[in-house]
Parts: C-alpha cells; structure tokens; sequence
C-alpha cells in the first residue's frame, strides 16, 4: 500500500502526484505502466488532465472485461481450433498420402497447434493467416499456405464456415531466391570419401552409381540384393502414391557391385544394407530406428557434411553454399551423361520420366566455357575514303 498523501495532497484525484520544489510545486501522473508523465504547475490544469486520463483507462479496462466475457463459446457449429485440427489429422491419414508426406504436414499442424490455442474456428480472419505466412522463409510460405488453404476448406465441408480466410492470401510472394546449393565436384567428392568412416564411405558410393534418394537409401535391404545376378530392388518411395509407382531392378557394374557386396559382408548384423554400429543406442534412436544399426535420414545427411568441412573439399565456400548428400545424386547424373549414357537410361535408373529434370540436375557442373567469336574487320579492304 502508498504512503498516505498529507492534509494538503488529499484533494488530488488517483494517480496525480505533487512534486514539491523550492518555488513551486509541480505534478506528475502515473500510468498503468508506471510511467510519470509531467503534467506542469498549474494544479487546476493537472487535475482536469488526471480526472479525464483515469476516465479513459477505467473504460478501456471496463472494455477489456466485456469483451473477454463475451468470447464466443464453442459449439457444434463453431468448435474449438484443436477439434478442427483432430478431425483434419485424421481425414489426412486417410487420403493414402505417403507417410513422409503426412509427417511433414503434421509437423506444422502442431505448430498451428500451439500458436492458435484456445481458438475457436470462426474466430479466424485472413490476416491472422497472412501474420503466419510472413514470418516464413520464402520456400516454406507456399508449403504453409496450400496446407492451411486446404485446412479452412474442410473447415468449410464440415460445416463449421461459409469461407476460406487462407484462400484470400497471396499465392506466391515475390520471384523465389536462386538456390544457393552449389555443385560437387569429382575432386570434392574423392576428398570427402577419403575423410569418411568405412560405412560413409559405401553409403557415399551406392547414391553415386546408383542415383537413388536418400529414403531409398536408408531403407535398402539386404534381401533385396542378388549376389549371383549382381542386381538389387529398390522400389521408389516418392513415387508410392502414384498411379504407376516406380519399382526397379538394377543391375550393378563392377565398382557398385563392390560396394554392395561390402555391406553385405560386413561385421555389423544388420538387415539393411547401409548401417553402422554406434557408439551407445538411445532411447530416442530405438524409437526413430526400424533397427538398432540402422541409419536415419537425418544421421545420414549430418555425417556426409561433417566429412566433407573435415576434407575441406569446399572451403572457400559459405556453409549455406556446400553442397550435401542430396547433390551426389546429381554428381552421378553429370557423371554419367559425361560417360555417354543416354538419358533414357539414366532417368530410368533415377525414377525421373521427363529429360527436363534430368537437364536440371545435370547442369552447373561444368565451368562455363565462352562462345568462339570472331572479329575479322579489316580497314584495308575497305574502299578509301
């Protein structure tokens, strides 16, 4: 509790304080959050000031009350956020998506989740959307926006709004950045090779030769390999939900059947043919692992960067620019249209269909060589002047 004021302050109104000085006494308000704002030495002029400033903040605090009281409740027409988003999970488990697909969608339901608590669903308005979207990067803006798009449309099939407050956002914002990713190279490669583990080292040689994703990769498995016939399966994950998934025997060369016949042959019981022993298993990795010596994607892709900055294959450029696991594949691309493999091949062994993916993957590798001009202008053999 404050200080009493003396006999001679009590007639001031809430929040007016005097400050007496030598020649004059002067005043002072308090705001609610502890401000003093001067308010001069005319004592009439600071009251009349006091009087309307606590008026105002009585109504705004009276405001405040009326509108958290009548917060609309919510209903069988109007539920809360989080029922819409149980009801949206489970209408997304359903629709036969590939579980990658779902996993990373179900990621950013759980940050809408958490930053929309205790919402209901018709309390939304577009520009509560468009302050999510603004604050992504410029590859993830679209991804949020088709996702939360395709939310507030079931919201609307539901019953439970008439509109699409996302619909109304931008589609795109702005040209997209050039990606900043550069390019392996064959001496970058053999130097990150050299600074690799062992089963770095065959994980690296199998996404070369073979130009396979790294989920498909991680999930190779040892029955899968023929031995005899130098073939192995890989049936394509990214393509699981489409019409004609791609499901491919391929049959080694001499350097990837090498490669293959090592992790088949190593010391490591495994049933997948990319692992490694660890140094101690966790719990975490029990659960995120199919097996206790298997890799995860995410293992996979740090180890690969951490042997390439050991070689210091690519130094001399930024981190965001060094190329990573995923680049080997189109490593092997170039590689194999230099070797002259034609690209009916290669897009059959990559599970690409159309030349133009093919062409993006395969450029950038060579240094850019200049166009042969001439200049053959000859002042002599012009008339005279």
């Amino acid at each position: 509790m404050g200080r009493r004021r003396s006999a001679r302050f009590r007639h001031l109104p809430d929040n007016l304080e005097p400050d007496p000085r030598r020649n004059a006494t002067y005043y002072r308000y308090k705001m609610p959050d502890g401000r003093r704002v001067p308010m001069g030495k005319d004592e009439a002029a600071a009251i009349d000031a006091a009087v309307a400033l606590n008026l105002k903040f009585r109504r705004e605090a009276s405001n405040l009350v009326e509108k958290a009281l009548a917060q609309p409740k919510s209903s069988t027409r109007n539920p809360d956020f989080g029922q819409l988003l149980d009801e949206y999970e489970k209408h997304l488990r359903g629709r036969g998506l590939a579980k990658g697909t779902v996993d990373g969608k179900l990621i950013k339901l759980r940050e809408y989740r958490e930053r929309w608590a205790n919402r209901t669903v018709q309390e939304f308005e577009t520009i509560d959307i468009s302050g999510l979207l603004k604050e992504k990067p410029h590859h993830a803006y679209g991804k949020h926006r088709v996702l939360l798009c395709d939310l507030f449309q079931f919201a609307s099939h539901q019953g439970y709004r008439d509109d699409n407050p996302a619909a109304r956002t931008l589609e795109k914002r702005g040209k997209a950045p050039q990606k900043e990713r550069q390019r392996h190279t064959r001496e970058g490669y053999c130097a990150t090779y050299e600074a690799a583990d062992p089963w770095l080292q065959r994980a690296m040689g199998i996404a070369l030769y073979s130009l396979q994703r790294r989920q498909d990769l991680c999930a190779l498995h040892v029955d899968a390999v023929d031995l005899k016939r130098g073939t192995f399966r890989v049936f394509q994950q990214k393509s699981r939900n489409y019409q004609r998934p791609v499901y491919i025997e391929i049959e080694m060369g001499p350097e990837l059947l090498e490669v293959v016949r090592a992790c088949v042959h190593s010391d490591v019981p495994c049933p997948y043919l990319l692992h490694r022993r660890p140094v101690r298993i966790q719990k975490r990795d029990r659960e995120a692992k199919p097996h206790p010596f298997a890799l995860t994607l995410d293992y996979l892709s740090k180890a690969f960067s951490a042997a390439r900055d050991k070689a210091g294959a690519y130094n001399h450029l930024p981190l965001n620019q060094r190329p990573t696991l995923h680049e080997l594949r189109a490593l092997g691309i170039h590689l194999y249209r230099e070797a002259g493999f034609e690209d009916e091949y290669i897009g059959a062994l990559s599970g690409h269909a159309g030349k133009k993916m093919i062409d993006h993957y395969a450029k950038d590798h060579e240094e850019r060589k200049p166009v042969f001009v001439q200049a053959g202008l000859s002042l002599t053999s012009l008339d005279p002047i």
